[in-house]
């Protein structure tokens, strides 16, 4: 329901909304359809859901696929990280990012969940590489083993705002302001993790709602 009514209200002011399913990987397949690019070799499809299955070591991994640059949009993505996260340990979801390697992105906006003692998780925006912090939660957000849930966030004219799945509706966390400058292209994900947590990471559901991105600069 909160899908519509977010579509209906893009649908105020245009004549053109686009919905768009990432992946819920029941083909068993993250190689097409659709294609993602990055450090392939280090995941895999475990019962339907995409699986980091990196060498035992202390690295990063990630995967993107490429998007329609957004006006405004939605998105969701369900998770289960099989450990308390830190800050050897945790992930980030880069809603938007302007370079396919997540590790190159000079513009992005990300959650990052856990990273730090406090058991947080955040919105941030990386701007010609520097980040910055736009919204974050309380402390012990994250602070259980493992941890597993849905998240969603909306972005429109400027407004963010970040939802958890209780089971039976989304629950607001928390909101920012922070207006869209560029076209970016592409969404993903990046783990950080140690020897010991390197397949300790889930995915599932990744959904994708958008207005597609007008340059109204001259």
């Amino acid at each position: 329901m909160r899908i519509l009514i977010f579509l209906l209200a893009l649908t105020a002011g245009s004549n053109s909304v686009h919905a768009q399913l990432l992946d819920n990987f029941s083909d068993g397949d993250f190689t097409q359809n659709p294609y993602w690019f990055g450090d392939t070799a280090q995941f895999d499809v475990l019962n339907n859901e995409l699986h980091l299955n990196a060498l035992s070591q202390t690295d990063t991994s990630f995967l993107s696929t490429p998007i329609q640059a957004p006006d405004s949009a939605l998105w969701e993505m369900t998770f289960r990280l099989e450990f308390n996260p830190s800050s050897s340990n945790y992930l980030r979801w880069f809603l938007l990012s302007d370079e396919p390697n997540l590790n190159a992105a000079q513009n992005a906006y990300f959650l990052q969940i856990g990273g730090a003692s406090n058991d947080r998780i955040s919105l941030r925006k990386r701007g010609f590489g520097n980040t910055t912090t736009l919204w974050e939660s309380s402390d012990d957000f994250v602070d259980s083993d493992p941890v597993a849930f849905s998240l969603s966030v909306e972005y429109s004219n400027g407004n963010w705002s970040i939802f958890k799945w209780s089971g039976t509706l989304w629950n607001p966390v928390g909101t920012a302001s922070d207006s869209l400058s560029r076209p970016y292209m592409n969404t993903g994900i990046w783990c950080r993790y140690t020897a010991t947590r390197s397949d300790k990471f889930y995915f599932d559901d990744f959904y994708y709602y958008f207005e597609p991105w007008v340059d109204n600069q001259d």
